[in-house]
Order: structure tokens, then sequence, then C-alpha cells
């Protein structure tokens, strides 16, 4: 899990995500839980980032400059109504 949050604040703080306002969904399946904070995040290569959130307060998505919507589903049964809905309000054709 600690892999994914890594590459999710990867693509969150990545300038030209942030600047072109590029909408993320992140799809939990079936049982994938999202926690709502992070608490460790990598100070790995911080040179195209932007940051997030408050030093010292836990994290929203909210506070995210690009929209961040999460959704629940179920692939192996075909229940991904929240990706269509998804791609038909963000994602242009």
């Amino acid at each position: 899990m600690q892999v994914v949050a890594e590459y999710l604040y990867d693509i969150l703080t990545k300038a030209t995500v942030v600047k072109k306002r590029i909408h993320v969904l992140i799809f939990c399946n079936k049982t994938d839980k999202l926690r709502e904070s992070r608490k460790d995040i990598s100070s790995a290569d911080t040179t195209d980032e932007v940051k997030l959130g408050n030093p010292g307060e836990t994290f929203y998505f909210s506070q995210c400059q690009n929209r961040v919507t999460v959704a629940e589903g179920a692939g192996l049964t075909g229940n991904v109504s929240a990706v269509e809905q998804f791609i038909r309000e963000y994602v242009k054709a």
C-alpha cells in the first residue's frame, strides 16, 4: 500500500498535473481501503513537485488544487459505474 500511496503523491504533486488542473480518480476496488491522511511522505525527488496540504496538519484531498474524486466498486463484477461517470464528466474526446 505504501508504494501506491507514494505513486499517488507523485501524481498529485507533479507540476504539470497541478498546472493543467487534471482531474484524478482514485478507484477503490472491492477491498481496497483509502486512508484520509498520509503521514510518511517520501522526500526523494522534489524538483518538479507542488507541496500538498499544510505542514504539520492532516492532509485532505480537498486541499489539492486539482479535483480528486474517490469512488469504489468491483472490477470483477463489472461494478465500475463510478469510473464510467468520471470518464463522461472529465475525459475529453
